[in-house]
């Protein structure tokens, strides 16, 4: 089985030797090493995050058309809204809540249906 072997130093995690091109089905050992500052930790976790060259970013913003994969949140917290008419109340909340966190959105309307359903129809929805 092919091995890839990960040095973690000063926080950082380095791959050792040539590059290793993962594909298919193949299964790979991964080996890791770490600094001294890892010593006190009985568990050892980490997050890996999968990126292909040419993937889409949105971390400029963005509305794709048509299914495909792409990266979401690489650069900070982003909103995904579905704007499908099926899709209306979960679009709608999850412009909102991305509207409260731009703070660009406050609920003062005692009927907040109908504002935000108003809101969303005005842009497009």
């Amino acid at each position: 089985m092919p091995e890839i072997r990960i040095t973690v130093k000063d926080k950082t995690a380095c791959a050792e030797g040539q590059p290793v091109i993962v594909c298919g089905n193949n299964d790979y050992t991964v080996r890791f090493s770490f600094d001294s500052e890892w010593d006190a930790s009985a568990v050892k976790t980490m997050r890996a995050v999968w990126y292909a060259a040419g993937m889409p970013q949105y971390a400029e913003g963005g509305i794709p058309y048509q299914p495909h994969i792409g990266m979401v949140a690489e650069a900070g917290p982003e909103a995904v809204i579905p704007l499908s008419r099926n899709k209306n109340a979960q679009g709608v909340a999850a412009w909102r809540q991305a509207g409260e966190i731009l703070n660009a959105y406050r609920n003062e309307s005692s009927n907040a249906e109908s504002y935000d359903s108003a809101h969303y129809s005005a842009y497009g929805g």
